[in-house]
């Protein structure tokens, strides 16, 4: 990999980790508004929504992970099916099942941590 797409690949998961603190940040500042605030405005579904950008990426992240391992599997098998190709395909479904394995504990890490903050009633 070159040294600027490392770079890239630091400031990018660096901006996700920050773009999730901001979600916290609003969704707090969201809660507060909702005692204090004489605007007429909807401060808990704010809250929610800011509160629930972060879980729904995360999600998003890990199903296109499982996706992508699930596209490994089937590379692997068609690589069995060519010619004199089983060394090559043992390799390559091992390596593809270990991504579909971490992509689905990933997925559902995800979704334990996030269920409650999807499920949240503030009302």
């Amino acid at each position: 990999m070159l040294q600027v797409e490392i770079v890239v690949d630091e400031l990018c998961a660096a901006t996700q980790a920050w773009a999730a603190a901001s979600h916290f940040h609003w969704g707090l500042w969201g809660l507060a508004q909702c005692n204090t605030s004489s605007i007429e405005f909807d401060y808990v579904l704010y809250a929610k929504q800011r509160l629930q950008q972060p879980v729904t990426k995360a999600l998003h992240g890990a199903i296109q992970a499982l996706h992508g391992a699930t596209q490994g599997l089937h590379g692997a098998i068609q690589v069995a099916n060519a010619p004199n190709g089983a060394i090559r395909v043992a390799k390559a479904l091992h390596g593809a099942i270990q991504a579909h394995h971490g992509a689905t504990q990933g997925l559902h890490g995800a979704m334990q941590v996030t269920k409650p903050v999807l499920d949240l009633d503030l009302e």
